[in-house]
């Protein structure tokens, strides 16, 4: 069912943290805006649009800001939508929706077909093994390839913008030409700024303690999403909630990132002299980062059970590292054996605890 733009309300102001895609965006939304410019020149429409990048990082917000902006017709769907196992069904719901979105097309001058999880409909076509399925599937892609560049009454301006969180490579290699996807925008997982002014934008929809500090926050959540942000502030709300407490404080943020960063505290019963072993660990570990690590600081040191671990010592990149030097690995390989030796030294013997570390040393090495 069609969406008309002023429903999908999502303003190029509100897409926070997305400033790299965001530019390549608007180029789209000023050839929409002025398509009868580009069209008097001798240009061609914009057919298609491909947003790609991790999950969470804003791929379908940015198409409903792109809807609003232009101020055409929505239609949304899902690439799942398209998946039949009866004959011919998939081939037929792409012809009644690019129908539907032509018909759109003439009345308002344009219109948009988003495709959420594109690789669900648009993955490379391949010989069936005899069951029909892929035979199926296959049809489906090229009645997409048809209807998205095809033989088609002239001043039909489709766009079709297409999602996904697959490599790019999943896709046929025929919906990837150009006049077909024309428009490739990686929306990538936010920097530093943008998470700054992601923290700052949830942290406006609580009550929320003024001292919080938002820079402290936005270095603490490297690589994360903005659906990780929402999320995180979501959390600390729920836990502020459990505490009777008005508002969030920074220490129920804090609380939500090592939850879901490390998952739930266990409150397993153990020895004292376990509870020694493990802290003993635990110390091997923060001093060899603290101390010899290059590019890492570390967050926090626990000996509250999470997960299957007894213990742990959350250490992260100051900011985004893409990647590693020679320096920065055998870093990693002095960390991973720091838990061991400081069990040797103190007490002479090592524990079992010992064997996920040397697994991590040899992976890095």
């Amino acid at each position: 069912s069609k969406v008309k733009a002023e429903f999908v309300n999502i303003k190029w102001d509100d897409v926070i943290g997305l400033k790299e895609a965001k530019i390549e965006a608007w180029e789209v939304v000023e050839l929409l805006k002025d398509r009868t410019l580009t069209e008097r020149i001798g240009g061609k429409i914009l057919r298609g649009i491909l947003l790609t990048g991790p999950p969470g990082c804003g791929k379908t917000y940015l198409a409903k800001a792109i809807a609003t902006e232009a101020g055409i017709p929505f239609i949304p769907v899902s690439g799942s939508e398209f998946v039949e196992i009866f004959v011919g069904v998939g081939p037929s719901r792409v012809r009644k929706l690019f129908k539907q979105a032509r018909q759109l097309a003439q009345m308002h001058g344009a219109a948009i077909i988003f495709i959420d999880e594109i690789d669900a409909v648009g993955t490379e076509r391949k010989t069936d093994l005899g069951f029909g399925a892929r035979t199926e599937a296959n049809n489906t892609v090229n009645q997409l390839l048809v209807e998205m560049d095809g033989i088609q009454e002239k001043g039909s301006n489709v766009i079709v913008i297409g999602a996904t969180n697959a490599p790019e490579t999943s896709l046929d290699q025929a919906l990837l030409r150009p006049g077909r996807f024309d428009r490739k925008i990686y929306v990538d997982l936010p920097t530093l700024e943008d998470r700054t002014q992601l923290f700052a934008h949830y942290l406006k929809k609580i009550a929320h303690d003024e001292t919080i500090e938002v820079g402290k926050l936005a270095r603490r959540a490297v690589w994360k999403s903005p659906a990780d942000i929402e999320n995180i502030i979501k959390e600390a709300a729920l836990i502020a909630a459990r505490h009777k407490r008005e508002r969030v404080t920074d220490k129920d943020i804090i609380e939500a990132l090592e939850r879901v960063d490390l998952g739930f505290k266990h409150h397993r019963r153990l020895t004292p002299d376990e509870k020694k072993r493990v802290a003993y660990h635990e110390a091997g570990h923060l001093i060899t980062t603290y101390f010899l690590h290059p590019t890492d600081d570390v967050f926090k040191a626990s000996i509250i059970s999470r997960r299957d671990a007894l213990g742990m010592v959350f250490h992260q990149p100051r900011e985004e590292i893409f990647t590693s030097s020679r320096d920065r690995i055998l870093a990693n390989v002095k960390v991973a054996l720091g838990g061991y030796a400081a069990e040797k030294l103190k007490f002479e013997s090592t524990s079992d605890g010992v064997a996920q570390d040397f697994r991590n040393a040899m992976s890095q090495a």
